[in-house]
């Protein structure tokens, strides 16, 4: 393999001195061959530049994956807003360098064509994402595009002679522009050879789905389909009391394409841009399926080397500092010490940490203990520098 092609030189060249010096730590703190950060926090202020910092961040990462012979890059970009996504995603891309800019959600990631890479050149795929399109859906039967790909599967999985127009109609019911059944079976069949790769991963999950609701005491995900499909025979109209059920199956389609999408990355670096406005996705919770898709992704281990994702957090303001007191619901201390659980991976350094402020808060409302204070912060200074960057000006 001859490389990515990346000039890393000329990316961190167009950076200010202060970003240069972030990415090139940062880097270097992700990818410590002793002792590596796979968390890595950049902080400061709106406006200098943190966007261009990921970019160098991106360009190191490339050029050191193409050294060590990987095959393929993938490059998760999560930021909560759509637009700035894919406005944010030119930015980032070295010269050079291509973004998957037709992915945009998790669900229709199947219908991508990765690239693979080969041996005189890797693949790269650079894609954006947000927690709301992407992993925070519930039960939302989503765009009209992703109900197609639903149909899609389900029809292969279970059968032309299932998917009847009854079945379809359950996919496009809601839609109002033309013929909204014809464009269902124009874009299954653009879909359909698209899929092969994906449908053994679909089934499985399908499986595990149905295994679970069933634990539950809830309807399988095709005895749920045979209800809609038994209430809707003979009626003009969509009946009210069918649509919990064609939200939920839709919805559990919608999430079973989601991790189906997740497992076609192989993720070696994770950028969450401004995370405080989805913090819930980093503690992991089983009752958080937003929160388990993401740790799909922060938690990806290389099969064949071993290598486990690198996530990088973006942020001007990644816990509050202060809080007033009608401010009942915020607890920035709490905050803060949920982003250091996230990133540090110990929970036994982290009550270390707990503990070395409680011993800072005595120590400084102690004129006796100041000098004990300052080693104190010392210690606490050392620790987070192993894990976060504030760029110095």
């Amino acid at each position: 393999m001859t490389g990515s092609h990346v000039d890393v030189e000329a990316v961190l060249g167009d950076l200010k001195d202060f970003q240069q010096r972030t990415a090139r730590w940062t880097f270097q703190r992700m990818f410590d061959k002793h002792d590596p950060a796979y968390r890595f926090l950049v902080a400061d202020e709106v406006g200098l530049g943190k966007t261009h910092i990921a970019k160098g961040v991106i360009a190191q990462v490339i050029e050191h994956l193409g050294s060590i012979d990987d095959p393929r890059h993938d490059i998760v970009y999560v930021c909560s807003n759509a637009a700035i996504a894919r406005q944010n995603l030119r930015k980032l891309v070295p010269k050079g360098i291509e973004p998957l800019e037709d992915v945009g959600r998790l669900a229709m990631l199947p219908l991508t064509a990765l690239n693979e890479g080969n041996s005189r050149q890797p693949g790269i795929n650079l894609i954006a994402i947000t927690p709301g399109t992407s992993l925070k859906f519930g039960r939302s039967t989503g765009q009209f595009r992703e109900r197609c790909l639903a149909y899609t599967f389900l029809r292969k999985h279970w059968g032309a002679e299932v998917m009847t127009a009854l079945a379809r109609r359950i996919f496009w019911e809601g839609v109002t522009a033309g013929d909204p059944d014809a464009r269902l079976r124009w874009w299954e069949s653009e879909y359909r050879p698209k899929i092969t790769g994906s449908l053994k991963a679909f089934a499985d999950e399908l499986a595990e789905v149905d295994k679970s609701r069933r634990r539950h005491g809830k309807p399988t995900l095709r005895a749920l389909f045979d209800r809609l499909i038994d209430g809707l025979k003979w009626k003009r109209t969509f009946p009210d009391e069918l649509w919990d059920d064609r939200r939920v199956l839709i919805g559990e389609v919608r999430r079973i394409l989601a991790i189906v999408g997740i497992a076609a990355l192989e993720p070696d670096l994770v950028v969450l841009d401004e995370f405080q406005r989805f913090k819930d996705l980093l503690r992991p919770d089983p009752d958080n399926f937003a929160a388990e898709l993401a740790h799909r992704l922060f938690d990806y281990k290389d099969s064949v080397t071993g290598r486990l994702t690198r996530t990088l957090l973006l942020s001007a303001t990644p816990y509050r500092m202060y809080t007033t007191a009608d401010e009942i619901d915020s607890d920035h201390y709490a905050d803060f010490l949920d982003t250091c659980r996230f990133l540090i991976q110990d929970e036994e350094r982290v009550d270390r940490l707990r503990h070395r402020f409680a011993g800072l808060r005595s120590a400084l409302t102690s004129a006796e203990s100041l000098p004990s204070a300052e080693a104190i912060c010392a210690d606490i200074s050392s620790d987070l520098r192993k894990v976060m960057a504030r760029t110095e000006r």
